[in-house]
């Protein structure tokens, strides 16, 4: 479905990180990254650093009449914003998708008669790691 095969996941200790390049921008990921091999779809994003620097992040792959979104590690909020906006503005071109913060989630669903928009709002309270 995704178009790739997770080879291994590296578990980062606290306090370590990596940056992701999406866009020809950077983003700090965390917490853990998966190499993968054997992708087949596109490549949305690499990692910057270490020995994953060039290797897939985030990919997409078309399956059937849609399409699969593989993230390989753990983003922060400035990525996963910019990211679900893209999606979204592809997705429902005509209807524009205004976010006023990173914390709020808009999904589709539809059938041949019907579209459900399924708005979620995300409240966060971040833990200060040690």
């Amino acid at each position: 479905m995704y178009g790739l095969e997770p080879l291994e996941t590296d578990v980062l200790y606290p306090g370590q990180s990596n940056l992701i390049n999406f866009e020809g921008k950077e983003y700090p990921m965390y917490d853990y990254c998966e190499t993968l091999i054997n992708c087949t779809g596109k490549v949305l994003a690499t990692y910057s650093k270490d020995f994953y620097r060039n290797t897939p992040a985030i990919v997409e792959h078309s399956y059937g009449a849609g399409k699969g979104y593989y993230l390989a590690c753990r983003t922060d909020y400035s990525f996963l914003e910019k990211f679900y906006e893209k999606i979204a503005s592809e997705l429902v071109p005509e209807i524009p998708i205004t976010k006023f913060n990173g914390r709020v989630s808009i999904q589709i669903r539809e059938n041949k008669s019907e579209k459900y928009w399924f708005v979620r709002i995300f409240l966060i309270k971040k833990k200060k790691l040690n």
